[in-house]
């Protein structure tokens, strides 16, 4: 057996262990380097008493449903969790807070009064991401 008869053997040889083993990282180590990202989120007033992006009127008397929803994604496609917190001296009565929406009846003001609302979206995987933003109720 001659000279390029043996390292034609070994050259086939490697090849088929390299094929059957393969080389680098196997597929469970690169799924552990993938960073998770975080969800994007921003939140909007839809309500028929907007008169602003952030402003809302209140007739006394009559009762004004306030919806704020939470637009948000995820860049792997995971489910997402909502969670909303308001602070504000007003007293409000907020319903379920862990939703896409937020959704409340405004109180009659005897003046303009400000309230701040924060939604924090987190992915299964544990990211998470907070949009926030000031409303005013106008008297």
């Amino acid at each position: 057996m001659g000279l390029s008869s043996k390292l034609f053997r070994v050259f086939v040889v490697s090849v088929l262990l390299v094929s059957v083993f393969g080389c680098g990282k196997s597929d469970d180590k690169q799924q552990q380097d993938v960073k998770n990202l975080s969800p994007t989120v921003s939140i909007a007033l839809d309500s028929s008493s907007a008169v602003g992006s952030d402003i809302l009127e209140v007739v006394e008397g009559n009762p004004n449903l306030i919806v704020i929803h939470a637009t948000a994604n995820d860049p792997e496609g995971q489910s997402l969790s909502y969670e909303w917190n308001v602070t504000s001296d007003l007293s409000l009565d907020l319903g379920n807070v862990n939703t896409n929406k937020l959704e409340f009846v405004a109180p009659d003001v005897k003046e303009d009064s400000v309230f701040d609302v924060t939604v924090t979206v987190s992915d299964v995987k544990g990211a998470s991401a907070q949009a926030s933003s000031s409303f005013t109720i106008k008297k």
